[in-house]
């Protein structure tokens, strides 16, 4: 039984999340918005709560929406909310407005998640099932398996809280699971998100999720009023750093993330890829991670994905300078997270 390291990227959340593209489907309903649109599109229910009210949107109400078309017609441009914020970095904007930008960020993905019926991408409760194993009051990840993710939604949190049930805030799953980052220290983390976490704030010496449970209401008005609290309670607070930390930005969060990924590929037998499309401005962390692997033969790399052909295998083996013993093997179907054999 060898160490297994899953890459997590943007399709491991697809059931929840829109991708960065639009998703088109012969069957019109089934086609889903590109993130940007649905940025756009979540303004316009903010809207419709200001029609509902009949009055002139004014306030916290008002920046909200304004800012949510911003942030969307800016990220159609640039092609995602992180290009976007990066161009930002490097005209090197005023600090504050990057912030306030990964702040709305951060609200619009955690607002995706809460509103949804069930708040999860159903393929990580059997993926959980499978893999959890018991322990003396709980459940633990096996010691032999780890998890790298590119994704700032919470899913995996949600998921492990399913099998968690006294743990009802997800502060608690993070520090049970030792989840990175999270309001304590871990020193063998089992799960790293390498953009850090959305609705995860510092406030002070304060850290924690915020709301950190979902709330119940009596129908989607009340919840979008509930938002706009949520919203405004954030933008009131003196000093809040947004959780978001992406990892080319050169902060000594985002290094000592990628370093604790970096370790992970090092020990592992076998890596599972599932949903990652490997972009450009992610490369040099990518390569922190694959260079791990440089003169090993003894492995195998499975990649997840509904499009990916031999020439994408052969690219990606290239693009990673792996040697041609590396085991390469793709896998197209995905309803369901891949458990490998060797497990």
């Amino acid at each position: 039984m060898g160490n297994v390291t899953y890459l997590l990227g943007a399709g491991a959340s697809f059931e929840i999340l829109p991708l960065i593209k639009e998703v088109f489907n012969d069957d019109p309903n089934l086609t889903r918005p590109g993130m940007a649109d649905d940025i756009v599109a979540m303004a316009g229910k903010f809207k419709r709560l200001a029609d509902i009210r009949q009055q002139e949107p004014g306030g916290y109400l008002k920046v909200l929406i304004e800012e949510m078309e911003k942030l969307g017609r800016n990220s159609k441009f640039f092609s995602s909310p992180d290009t976007y914020i990066r161009s930002l970095y490097l005209q090197k904007k005023d600090k504050t407005e990057i912030e306030r930008l990964k702040l709305l960020l951060s609200f619009y993905i955690s607002q995706k998640q809460f509103s949804h019926p069930t708040g999860i991408d159903k393929r990580y409760i059997p993926f959980l099932a499978s893999i959890l194993e018991s322990k003396k009051g709980g459940v633990k990840i096996p010691d032999n398996i780890n998890i790298v993710t590119w994704n700032y939604d919470f899913q995996l949190e949600l998921g492990l809280q399913h099998f968690s049930s006294e743990l009802d805030q997800l502060d608690q799953i993070q520090d049970q699971f030792g989840i990175v980052p999270s309001r304590t220290k871990n020193d063998k983390p089992k799960i790293v998100h390498l953009n850090g976490v959305a609705g995860f704030y510092k406030s002070g010496e304060e850290l924690g999720f915020y709301p950190s449970i979902k709330g119940v209401y009596r129908d989607d008005h009340e919840r979008l009023d509930a938002a706009v609290r949520s919203y405004q309670s954030l933008c009131e607070v003196a000093k809040i750093d947004d959780n978001l930390s992406f990892a080319w930005e050169l902060e000594d969060e985002s290094h000592e993330r990628i370093k604790q990924s970096a370790n992970f590929f090092t020990q592992s037998d076998i890596i599972v890829v599932i949903g990652y499309s490997f972009p450009f401005f992610n490369r040099k962390v990518d390569e922190a991670l694959f260079s791990q692997l440089w003169g090993r033969g003894n492995l195998k790399i499975y990649i997840q994905d509904p499009k990916i052909n031999q020439s994408q295998i052969k690219f990606f083996r290239e693009r990673f300078r792996l040697k041609d013993e590396i085991e390469i093997i793709p896998l197209d179907s995905v309803e369901q997270f891949f458990l490998p054999p060797e497990l």
